[in-house]
């Protein structure tokens, strides 16, 4: 997957669920910035969106690794 500063990653597929989205002013597609996945019993989180606020990231990470290591 490949993105640039302002633009998110263009993704679809079975048990992918994106938390956070977004796209150029000019551009109509809308891409993650954000996703998670799940792969058998894998899952994935993949965060793309740069220059957030360090409270920001931090809580994200947190967040993350509770959803990582949650036993469903």
């Amino acid at each position: 997957m490949k993105g640039g500063g302002s633009n998110g990653w263009m993704v679809d597929g079975p048990n992918v669920e994106i938390v956070a989205a977004y796209s150029r002013d000019h551009d109509r597609n809308i891409g993650a910035g954000t996703l998670t996945a799940k792969i058998g019993a894998a899952r994935i989180v993949m965060h793309r969106i740069v220059d957030m606020h360090p409270v920001l990231l931090q809580r994200f990470i947190a967040n993350a690794l509770l959803w990582l290591t949650a036993r469903t």
